[in-house]
């Protein structure tokens, strides 16, 4: 048996990359430190061969918060380019002002070399030589995250406008950062609010390139709802998605863009209440702001449709669209709506836009993960919507089901079924959740409601769930 000392070369490389296979074992700057210079300690030649060419991605990436000496080591080790990652609050307070000096000096020399770029700037932490190092031109860099903080004013220029391979953007920023230059740009990820959107939408024009755009709310209130008056067509644009972002904004960046190519949209709403107690949702113009300009392609999968109603949530998805809706903030508020609207607004939510994609499921998927509602509790609560409208509503929507699947509150799902008997008229197959106690629950089902078994031909297939099968409502 050969020792360790005399492996081949090629063998000892498959133990490093044996090594380096678990990203989770060197994911922070403190373990990535510790697990890589581990690797030059074992014996010269393993380490030999951790310092050839074929590993220099060992030590393309360098944290800034690390000790000049070890970031002198691992630039020295490096030929080709840098993946470098800075915290402005990393590193400890003291020599603080020395400390991201140094973090300045080094971008400005070596930024010519950095391919990726990971930020994140905190209050009172941002040097004018800092500010100054992160305009310095990026040639080779291909993706930037860049976290400002809130407080952070007047910087608005990156790399002097001059990072043309830059393709992987995620900015989170309140002040309003100039990225039209970057026209190379595919994938971006960006926060933005009252100060931000107007920039987003001038650097979007002179994007060609974009396939996925994902906008994040930064928490701003839009009072009233505008539309654009012109789109913006993003031609190769296949995902786009908002998150916590109130509705206003989605409905006024919806009427912005044009995407042929949209694949998979993604819309998550925060609903909010004005002064004059309405409540404020993107779901009844949802119709119009997605219009002919927003339509996600047909999918060769769009069989299943999946739908959950929680008391202050509500989700739709199914392959390609995922749309959910947050009464959250409205827990505290007083309404002037009528509870109807709200059972109204619910109603439109879940049929609509499925209609819009003409989607004609098979299968749909139904949790309605709420109780009895109490008499104290908040009238936005979805547990005070009338279940058996709201499931003659869903089932008048989509009449091409084969395959039902019940989670929770069942017994107003089932019995909306009995009349009218026109209802799902292709239904051939029931799943319902029977919490725990499975081996009775097909009994009690039919029981319970002879009169749907009696007129359909239906198999039955009960499951265990954890949500409670049945309410006294």
């Amino acid at each position: 048996m050969k020792s360790f000392e005399d492996l081949p070369p090629e063998m000892l490389s498959e133990i490093i990359a044996h090594y380096m296979s678990n990203p989770e074992e060197y994911a922070t700057a403190r373990k990535r430190r510790v697990h890589t210079v581990k690797i030059g300690l074992i014996n010269a030649r393993l380490r030999a061969v951790a310092l050839s060419r074929h590993w220099e991605e060992i030590w393309s990436t360098i944290y800034l918060q690390w000790p000049k000496n070890l970031i002198e080591l691992y630039v020295n080790r490096v030929t080709k380019g840098y993946r470098v990652y800075l915290d402005t609050r990393e590193g400890g307070l003291k020599n603080n002002e020395a400390r991201l000096d140094y973090c300045a000096s080094f971008l400005t020399e070596k930024m010519d070399r950095v391919e990726l770029l990971n930020v994140n700037i905190h209050h009172g932490l941002f040097p004018e030589s800092l500010r100054l190092a992160l305009q310095t031109p990026a040639p080779k860099m291909r993706s930037l995250i860049f976290n400002l903080g809130n407080e952070v004013q007047n910087f608005n220029v990156l790399f002097n406008h001059n990072a043309p391979l830059l393709q992987s953007a995620h900015i989170c920023a309140a002040a309003p950062l100039n990225i039209h230059s970057f026209t190379a740009i595919t994938a971006l990820k960006m926060k933005i609010g009252h100060e931000t959107i107007g920039p987003l939408l001038t650097a979007l024009a002179v994007m060609p390139q974009l396939e996925d755009l994902s906008l994040r709310g930064s928490g701003d209130t839009f009072e009233g709802v505008v539309f654009a008056t012109e789109r913006i067509t993003l031609p190769n644009c296949h995902s786009f998605s908002t998150r916590h972002m109130e509705a206003n904004l989605i409905a006024f960046i919806l009427s912005s863009l044009a995407l042929p190519a949209l694949q998979h949209l993604v819309l998550y709403e925060n609903t909010f209440c004005k002064n004059t107690g309405r409540i404020t949702t993107m779901l009844p113009i949802l119709h119009t702001v997605l219009g002919p300009g927003i339509s996600v392609a047909p999918s060769a999968i769009r069989d299943t449709l999946f739908i959950e109603i929680q008391p202050y949530r509500a989700f739709l998805k199914m392959p390609g669209f995922h749309l959910e809706t947050d009464l959250a903030p409205l827990r505290t508020v007083s309404l002037a709506d009528p509870p109807e609207v709200l059972s109204t607004l619910l109603s439109e939510f879940l049929t609509r836009p499925a209609r819009h994609f003409e989607a004609h499921p098979t299968e749909l998927v139904i949790r309605l993960n709420i109780n009895k509602t109490s008499r104290n509790e908040n009238k936005t609560s979805l547990a005070r919507v009338s279940m058996l409208k709201l499931m003659r509503d869903i089932f008048t929507a989509y009449p091409s089901v084969h395959r039902l699947r019940l989670e929770g509150r069942v017994n107003k799902s089932l019995a909306s079924l009995i009349k009218p008997h026109n209802l799902l008229p292709d239904l051939s197959e029931l799943e319902i959740g029977g919490g725990t106690d499975v081996d009775t629950f097909e009994d009690r089902i039919r029981g319970m409601f002879p009169e749907l078994f009696q007129a359909r031909n239906l198999h039955i297939t009960c499951f265990r769930s954890e949500l409670k099968p049945f309410s006294a409502s």
